[in-house]
């Protein structure tokens, strides 16, 4: 019984502490924020920002840290499955080996402890006879390493990998795009950085709650990494200043969603969030529910008779009325939030 009236007694002191030192912190900018730069009658409006708050707080008091902790768990899955390329012309023609090739395709992936990445390398290389899953694992590569996996600015690592990919004398020629995110276990606050058409969705209950915008110049021409070979100065290239870098604070029971085109070109939003929802809900284990979801995406993109994505937004665009699935590279990494 003492020892429990002495651990009741060191939270309330903990919690008087730490509400005193946020007062503390909200008082002081208040007052700088009159006295400094306002001077006569001027009322000022001031806004917060919650996120910036919390890590300037944080920053200010580590030991906060241990009673503002949600100590998040993740979980995390990968599954993929790639296009036959065993009866295309051009692939025979420049791979030597095709039984041999990439088990994901030109797709890759880098998944960390709580940072996930998933590449696209851009097929229309292979017409000048460059391999794209060579550049895609070597930026899936370069970006792991960065700073160990530890935190880090988004940006800062996928232009460490870029400028490591230039230099790579095994990358001859070749793109791809790039979608990552970098998780706070502590906070749950999402860090993500996204070139191209490649996706990433956070799926809270039954809806996706927040979701990647696909840059594109035109139709299926996604912005994208290139080492650009040097007969062929004109191919679209970008750097990762051109990434769009964004945040948002995910919830325990969320499921964040990575995958390249060739899933969401095939299954729309809707059909996601009806999939996911409902199989969350079953006991069956992260691994075989996401193996589950890719291949009955596989399946979508094989069948002739299935509308999907990118077939519908292609039909808008030419006034046609086309119906199929896109078979592509298919590469999904799902992160459950606990």
């Amino acid at each position: 019984m003492l020892a429990l009236n002495k651990s009741k007694g060191m939270y309330q002191k903990s919690k008087k502490l730490i509400i005193s030192s946020i007062m503390i912190v909200i008082v002081s900018i208040l007052i700088a924020a009159y006295t400094n730069k306002y001077t006569e009658y001027n009322i000022p409006i001031i806004s917060f920002n919650l996120d910036s708050l919390s890590k300037t707080f944080l920053a200010t008091f580590p030991l906060a840290k241990l009673a503002y902790s949600s100590n998040f768990k993740l979980t995390s899955s990968i599954q993929y499955t790639p296009k036959d390329r065993t009866k295309d012309a051009i692939y025979r023609k420049y791979i030597k080996d095709l039984s041999n090739y990439s088990k994901t395709g030109e797709d890759n992936y880098f998944k960390g402890k709580a940072r996930f990445a998933v590449f696209d390398g851009v097929g229309g290389y292979i017409h000048q006879g460059y391999d794209c899953s060579i550049i895609s694992s070597k930026f899936a590569k370069y970006l792991g390493e960065f700073n160990n996996g530890e935190s880090c600015r988004l940006n800062d690592a996928l232009t460490y990998a870029y400028k490591q990919v230039l230099s790579d004398p095994e990358v001859k020629a070749g793109a791809t795009t790039a979608t990552v995110c970098q998780i706070n276990e502590q906070t749950g606050l999402m860090d993500v950085i996204n070139l191209g058409d490649s996706w990433l969705g956070v799926l809270r209950g039954d809806k996706i709650v927040f979701e990647t915008v696909k840059q594109e110049y035109y139709f299926n021409a996604p912005y994208q990494l290139a080492k650009v070979p040097g007969n062929n100065r004109g191919s679209i290239s970008n750097t990762p200043n051109d990434a769009v870098e964004s945040e948002f604070q995910l919830n325990k029971g969320d499921l964040v969603i990575l995958s390249t085109d060739g899933m969401v070109d095939n299954w729309g939003n809707r059909k996601i969030e009806e999939w996911w929802s409902a199989k969350l809900a079953t006991s069956e284990d992260l691994d075989s529910l996401n193996k589950k979801f890719v291949d009955e995406v596989t399946a979508c993109s094989k069948d002739q008779k299935f509308m999907s994505s990118f077939v519908r937004e292609y039909n808008m665009l030419t006034n046609s009325s086309y119906v199929g699935g896109k078979e592509d590279d298919i590469t999904v990494l799902v992160v459950k939030v606990e």
